[in-house]
């Protein structure tokens, strides 16, 4: 990739979004297709091609080569004369590739092509996390207060992080099964013994067994 450093290293996403290789792959090359729509219009004659390995990626435009006089698309065509000006062995009805530089595209469309890449990273970070709690619909977690906000508090689960705040959170559902809103109880991982949190976590149940209950749910 050219220095517009658009991804510095693959595993490092992977690290940190918490994607697994093939789908970021999938990600990037979905992006960039749609940037070389924009640009050119169609992305058919178009290879991208990501080194997960290395952080980098190539994309290379396949254009047939005819007569001087026959070129109708210069985007999927080039003229003889042209081409053998870069390399003479080319002879017409073959095909030639060139390199696609990020920076020909423009200031604008990479700024476009860096928020659409934040944007679908997450929308694959609101989905992975969706589907890991829509299966503990009515089960104790445990988590740690990781950053508070006027009015959000974001909560991660000791499986990553130990920041100091143990909290044990229970999800309330709906009629139709899935989770409407929640509670927890939080204190400081110190006194949050796993004694204590086993008593919360039992207490938790019952109130959401009382509150199930009081909504005609149970």
């Amino acid at each position: 990739m050219d220095n517009l450093n658009l991804i510095s290293n693959f595993a490092e996403f992977k690290e940190l979004k918490n994607i697994d290789k093939s789908t970021m792959i999938g990600v990037l090359e979905d992006v960039f297709r749609h940037a070389l729509q924009k640009q050119y219009e169609t992305d058919e004659n178009f290879d991208v091609i990501i080194n997960p390995e290395k952080g980098d990626l190539e994309i290379w435009r396949n254009r047939t080569v005819v007569e001087d006089d026959a070129v109708e698309d210069p985007n999927a065509q080039i003229s003889v004369s042209e081409v053998k000006a870069i390399d003479p062995t080319y002879e017409i009805g073959d095909e030639y590739a060139d390199e696609i530089k990020l920076s020909s595209f423009g200031r604008r469309a990479v700024l476009s092509l860096r928020q659409n890449l934040a944007s679908r990273i997450l929308d694959l970070e609101k989905a992975s996390l969706y589907e890991k709690y829509s299966e503990k619909v009515g089960e104790i977690v445990t988590g740690e207060v990781y950053q508070v906000w006027k009015k959000e508090v974001l909560i991660l689960d000791d499986e990553e992080n130990e920041l100091g705040v143990r909290c044990v959170a229970v999800a309330i559902p709906g009629a139709d099964g899935r989770a409407e809103s929640a509670f927890s109880i939080s204190g400081l991982a110190p006194y949050m013994t796993p004694e204590r949190i086993r008593r919360i976590a039992t207490l938790a149940l019952d109130a959401r067994t009382d509150i199930l209950a009081d909504l005609g749910l149970r």
